[in-house]
């Protein structure tokens, strides 16, 4: 039985209730989707040329959390849910996945030889059996009946790569670099960039527009870039956080929301809000979120793999518990 808690530490709009559900593991050998993670910058919404990425970021600045430092290849760096929400995936830093309904899958679940320190993960189509995993060195592994489009693997970053975004139709990826570098594959295509601008803190994450014409970067002190059609609706960028943002997502209804590692949410545009864990004691930091297909709900995930729901996202494990 979960409790319910009021959550009203970061902002007007994360007052509501929210469910506590810690995630313990049950299986060894499940499936995974992993979402994005990582600190990131920005102040306001912009359109840039595609440009080298203007200066290295440090290791401390990439995973602030633990989620794929040396020494904690264990910890969840992210989530992706199953395209029809009846399932989703988890992912460590060395690639051990995690899958919950539709989208368990019997497969390798740990050390993926092709991807160099695991930081994102993103479904494939709309068969829950395929999924990408994408490195901190640009890597990306096709996982099922997820097609290879191509990666960064072997070519000169400026900055490292800290997550990934499929395009709707499952026929391409975006890339995006903590400096706001943005590198597509497939039919993504490349809108703009932050990669020639002085940022106040590292790009975080990239969230596409429902139809793929464009994309939203988030930097770590809530700043928000726009690009291509994504519609500028506001950002955090400039205001006092009790935790940097680790993570975004679009909402079909127009909008985005944003996730701080302590668990709170920040609704923008016609995403609405559902909930938090901020001020809640969490046995690990938030890494990322993903929404439901329709917009009306979302997941956070924690470097504990705990999952919490809000909205009509469901709630499929692992196994939880309230003390």
């Amino acid at each position: 039985m979960a409790h319910w808690r009021k959550s009203s530490r970061l902002h007007p709009q994360i007052e509501g209730t929210a469910r506590r559900r810690f995630g313990i593991y049950l299986s060894a050998m499940v499936a995974t989707t992993f979402a994005i993670i990582a600190i990131g910058a920005g102040l306001a919404s912009s359109s840039m040329p595609l440009a080298a990425s203007a200066a290295a970021v440090r290791s401390s600045d990439l995973s602030p959390h633990g989620a794929f430092v040396p020494g904690a290849p264990d910890s969840v760096v992210g989530i992706a849910p199953t395209s029809d929400d009846r399932g989703y995936r988890t992912i460590t830093a060395n690639s051990f996945v995690s899958g919950y309904g539709d989208g368990f899958t019997a497969s390798e679940p740990t050390g993926n030889p092709d991807v160099v320190g695991v930081v994102g993960i993103d479904e494939a189509s709309d068969d829950p059996g395929g999924w990408w995993e994408v490195g901190a060195d640009g890597s990306v592994s096709a996982i099922g009946d997820a097609s290879f489009y191509g990666s960064m693997a072997g070519r000169s970053l400026n900055a490292a790569v800290v997550g990934m975004a499929a395009t709707p139709d499952g026929g391409g990826y975006w890339l995006v670099a903590a400096d706001g570098g943005v590198f597509s594959f497939g039919d993504a295509h490349v809108y703009g960039s932050t990669g020639a601008i002085k940022l106040n803190r590292p790009i975080a994450g990239l969230a596409p527009t429902p139809d793929g014409g464009g994309y939203w970067l988030v930097g770590a002190d809530g700043g928000v870039f726009s690009f291509g059609d994504a519609t500028f609706y506001g950002s955090m960028g400039g205001k006092l956080l009790n935790a940097p943002v680790v993570g975004m997502a679009s909402s079909a209804l127009g909008g985005y929301w944003l996730v701080a590692a302590d668990g709170g949410v920040f609704s923008f545009g016609n995403a609405p809000f559902f909930g938090a864990m901020a001020g809640t004691r969490l046995n690990g930091p938030i890494v990322g979120m993903a929404a439901t297909s329709s917009g009306l709900g979302y997941w956070l995930v924690g470097t504990d793999n705990g999952v919490f729901t809000f909205g009509d996202a469901p709630f499929l494990g692992p196994t939880y518990y309230v003390p």
